[in-house]
């Protein structure tokens, strides 16, 4: 919450976005988005490709703050499937419906969190293709960071 005070305060920004994990749930997320409003600072809701959980928790959380009036930003549609019990939720028209269930709306899919359950062979191949891509790519990074042009 400093952070977003500092930027409305110096005026460095005109939308700001948040993320539920990055506010500390749901709750302080609204929050969030009610100080950023009160600034007249414009918001939307940053995504990173996490899974339908997280994506339905962001969807109720757009759905009910009446501020919303920026593009959300959402990697949700590159998934090829997902924990939840019918597998990944599909858009229509660009939208999605929020569930109206109890609780958050869906239901996990046990057989497949077992099927995508992070392994100790897994996570070895996962460093491991961490570490080639950090190798190959840091110095664009780097330098990206260091306004270094790329060629």
């Amino acid at each position: 919450m400093d952070s977003l005070v500092r930027i409305a305060k110096s005026d460095a920004a005109d939308v700001v976005m948040a993320d539920t994990y990055g506010c500390g749930g749901i709750k302080k997320t609204m929050e969030w988005f009610r100080v950023a409003s009160s600034f007249r600072l414009g918001v939307s809701y940053h995504s990173m490709r996490r899974l339908g959980v997280a994506h339905v928790a962001k969807l109720h959380v757009t759905a009910s703050f009446p501020d919303m009036h920026h593009a959300v930003d959402a990697h949700y549609h590159q998934l090829e499937d997902d924990i939840l019990e019918g597998g990944r939720m599909e858009y229509k028209e660009g939208s999605m419906t929020v569930p109206s269930k109890p609780g958050l709306g869906v239901n996990l899919d046990e057989g497949k969190i077992k099927e995508y359950e992070l392994t100790e062979k897994r996570r070895r191949e996962l460093e491991k293709y961490t570490a080639y891509f950090w190798n190959k790519y840091r110095w664009k990074i780097e330098h990206r960071a260091l306004g270094i042009p790329q060629y």
